[in-house]
């Protein structure tokens, strides 16, 4: 199951609680589903602070202060490392969209990168688009802010069309607001998830279909006359659009599950 793929992916996972009385105090090897181990994870909910912000509950997670993070922002665009990389001739190539490919997919789950977080998921018949960013910057302002040293590999309108869109957090290289305005306009009945916390910012860019997940939640989405599993899974890493609102929305990892094939979208860590 679908399930069985997250517990495989995250094996750091603090360990559930037993299923039940009967096997905790069993000395018989004891066997356990996917959907159970699925739904004893979604009981702990350690990652929820009381404040209503969110936390990575592992001991492998630092939080460094804020001010670190706009050091490193400073000094980045002072120093302009990648800007060194792409006068050396170390900037990656960009390809248009192979357009045929793409519209007949040779098996059952195809996947076209198109930089950065941003995937194109072909599976069974159902296309999904993952933290979808092609604008030229990654910033509240396409006036100023981290901009691309490559162009983008395709524009909106170049895309197939979309089944479901998928977001892991709400930062702005993952959370574009052009790029899912652009989206809506094009597709306003387009379904989208996305971590606890982003429905009024999914609501302010015009989306209509939005389900909001916590860590482990499972949904089953009708497409295309087939049934596509989405479970929404933990990652480690922290969120953020502004000064006030660190940690004040989730961010999370992916699984997708079709008749044949499944995916596993990890978003965004740290």
């Amino acid at each position: 199951s679908s399930s069985a793929v997250a517990v495989e992916v995250t094996k750091d996972y603090r360990p559930p609680a037993p299923a039940s009385a009967a096997m905790a105090n069993s000395t018989q090897p004891t066997t356990i589903s996917g959907e159970q181990l699925r739904q004893e994870y979604a009981k702990d909910k350690s990652h929820h602070l009381k404040s209503g912000k969110f936390t990575n509950p592992w001991p492998s997670f630092t939080n460094p202060p804020p001010s670190k993070f706009y050091l490193h922002l400073v000094v980045a665009e002072l120093t302009k490392p990648a800007a060194v990389s792409v006068k050396e001739g170390k900037a990656p190539d960009v390809v248009s969209l192979d357009h045929q490919l793409i519209a007949k997919p040779k098996s059952a789950l195809q996947m076209t990168w198109l930089g950065h977080a941003s995937l194109l998921v072909q599976l069974d018949g159902a296309t999904i688009l993952c933290d979808p960013v092609l604008s030229q910057r990654c910033s509240p302002s396409q006036m100023m802010g981290p901009k691309r040293y490559t162009r983008a590999p395709c524009t909106v309108q170049e895309l197939p069309h979309i089944d479901i869109v998928v977001l892991s957090h709400n930062h702005y290289d993952h959370l574009d607001w052009n790029t899912l305005k652009a989206l809506v306009e094009r597709h306003p009945e387009i379904k989208v998830f996305a971590p606890l916390g982003n429905r009024r910012i999914l609501q302010s860019i015009g989306f209509k279909d939005i389900t909001i997940a916590d860590w482990w939640d499972e949904f089953s989405v009708p497409v295309n006359g087939t049934e596509i599993k989405l479970v929404c899974t933990p990652a480690q890493h922290m969120t953020g659009r502004g000064v006030l609102d660190r940690m004040a929305t989730l961010w999370s990892s992916w699984v997708f599950q079709g008749a044949s094939a499944k995916f596993f979208f990890s978003g965004d860590t740290a």
